[in-house]
């Protein structure tokens, strides 16, 4: 039996800035774990120290939010209509369907602006789902921050026109 879920997706707003970096930060701290390190996951959750980033990202891109149960299950983000920036799920809310929804919104945007591709750097956590969506992993990217090393993907994903 498939459990159908009411998922509202909304424009993002810098007002909500707290709540998306609290689902950002617990998403990584419990979902990521098993791919990364303390360490790193300390080095990559620190980001969300960067408000001026966060808030930019808000204003300039596609920023969606998934909302469910007036919580934010998720959100994601495309930048310039080709490239995805942000697809977190709230580590409550995994599994529903989230990031699904949020990434076929994306990418209607991106086909509605004429994009003939959407790139991602991708998590290993995150990876097989990138695969399923149809990306193909161009490089293995690792990203520095201090001494901590975090390896993610550099991934595309070809947009075939609707006829």
């Amino acid at each position: 039996m498939m459990l159908l879920y009411m998922i509202k997706i909304k424009k993002a707003t810098a007002d909500e800035l707290d709540e998306i970096l609290k689902v950002f930060k617990e998403s990584i701290e419990t979902l990521a774990k098993n791919d990364y390190n303390t360490d790193q996951i300390a080095a990559w959750t620190a980001s969300a120290n960067n408000t001026g980033r966060w808030l930019t990202a808000i204003e300039e891109q596609c920023f969606l939010l998934a909302v469910m149960d007036e919580v934010i299950a998720g959100f994601g983000s495309l930048k310039g209509g080709d490239y995805l920036d942000f697809l977190y799920v709230n580590k409550n809310y995994s599994g529903r369907g989230i990031a699904n929804r949020l990434f076929q919104e994306l990418e209607q945007e991106s086909y509605r602006l004429g994009k003939t591709q959407i790139s991602a750097y991708v998590s290993k956590t995150a990876l097989g789902f990138f695969q399923k969506k149809g990306f193909k992993q161009i490089k293995e990217n690792i990203v520095e921050k201090g001494s901590t090393r975090i390896v993610n993907y550099y991934m595309l994903k070809e947009l075939k026109k609707i006829i």
